[in-house]
């Protein structure tokens, strides 16, 4: 087999088999949901922003980032999308948390606009407040640094044409890491069954 095929495959495992299952919205037994957004992509050089102020810099890096969305239920599944032009983290939240779940998420505006039905608590991190008893966005940003630190040491650079399949891979891993057999087994039981 050649490599150019090896990535294909492996493409199609990540793209079809390892698909996020478009089951129902995550917390709908009023389970508590955490949802956060981070920005994907490397550090600017020094040579790219200099002469910058540190807002400037901020926003010139943001805007060749990718965003990507994380939505986890504590002790359950997670769903990882990059988000679509114009769509924006709200967006994603809404359509993947139930309205009975408790959502958890950080102090930015957008998520106060979002009108959650359900109880929608927030952790002040514009005040250097990470935790307050069990509000906080520990979960999925822990999940986040785990799937930063992986695709980094594994595969080093990731275009935002195939950060999907990736992100994927990833919320698969923990979606399923309580099954019983192998994940090669289960794989292959959903390729067949598609």
């Amino acid at each position: 087999m050649t490599y150019k095929t090896a990535w294909r495959m492996l493409n199609l495992i990540r793209n079809n088999l390892m698909a996020q299952e478009a089951e129902a919205p995550l917390g709908e037994q009023g389970e508590t949901v955490e949802a956060d957004e981070t920005w994907w992509g490397g550090k600017p050089k020094a040579s790219q922003t200099r002469g910058m102020t540190r807002p400037e810099a901020i926003t010139w890096a943001k805007a060749r980032k990718t965003p990507v969305v994380g939505v986890i239920q504590r002790d359950g599944k997670a769903r990882l999308l990059v988000s679509q032009a114009g769509e924006r983290a709200p967006d994603a939240v809404r359509k993947h948390v139930h309205p009975n779940a408790r959502l958890v998420t950080d102090d930015w505006v957008g998520y106060h606009k979002m009108g959650h039905p359900g109880e929608h608590e927030t952790i002040a991190h514009s005040e250097r407040v990470y935790a307050s008893g069990d509000v906080h966005t520990n979960t999925v940003e822990g999940f986040f640094g785990n799937v930063k630190n992986g695709i980094a040491g594994n595969y080093h650079g990731v275009s935002r044409k195939w950060l999907q399949g990736y992100l994927n891979e990833y919320a698969w891993r923990l979606n399923h890491r309580d099954d019983r057999r192998a994940d090669f087994e289960t794989l292959l039981a959903r390729a067949v069954a598609d």
